[in-house]
């Protein structure tokens, strides 16, 4: 299944890249996120635990994401892949590209190629996008709201 998609998220370039690339800002923004931890002595390489509903169909991948910096700060692409049990198995692939729009504010695009398995695998490809589409809206909502703090912004200024 491939799909694509843009957002236009309310930070300049610099800290949009930063937060996509902070384990502690992904953790609290990706939906349904129980631990999103570094793997020791490889860069950019996490594993991962995810809880999603898709249609009636509840599933926790376990899985792996690897960074790929194609070219900061403005594309990279990330390879994954998990499994949930009964549930299925899903892996992917996603290029993202940041274009600045202002100073303080950015687009975001994204491209995905997913294959998924077992139970998720026999619901539509229509219930699938709408649930991929929704999960990607509420990813780039929290984004906005966890993103790394601005090198200017200090307590207690305003």
């Amino acid at each position: 299944m491939k799909f694509q998609g843009r957002h236009e998220i309310a930070l300049d370039q610099a800290r949009l890249w930063e937060s996509l690339h902070d384990p502690e800002v992904l953790a609290k923004s990706i939906p349904g996120c129980e631990s999103f931890d570094a793997v020791e002595g490889e860069e950019e390489s996490y594993q991962a635990t995810v809880a999603t509903r898709v249609g009636p169909i509840k599933a926790r991948f376990n899985g792996h994401v690897q960074v790929e910096n194609t070219d900061p700060p403005n594309a990279y692409r990330l390879h994954g892949g998990g499994k949930a049990g009964a549930a299925g198995a899903a892996k992917g692939d996603v290029l993202i590209t940041l274009k600045p729009l202002t100073d303080s504010s950015t687009e975001l695009q994204y491209d995905a190629s997913v294959v998924v398995t077992g139970r998720m695998a026999q619901i539509g490809a229509k219930m699938m996008k709408g649930a991929s589409e929704a999960f990607a809206g509420e990813f780039f909502a929290n984004l906005a709201t966890q993103a790394v703090p601005d090198a200017g912004d200090t307590a207690g200024a305003g």
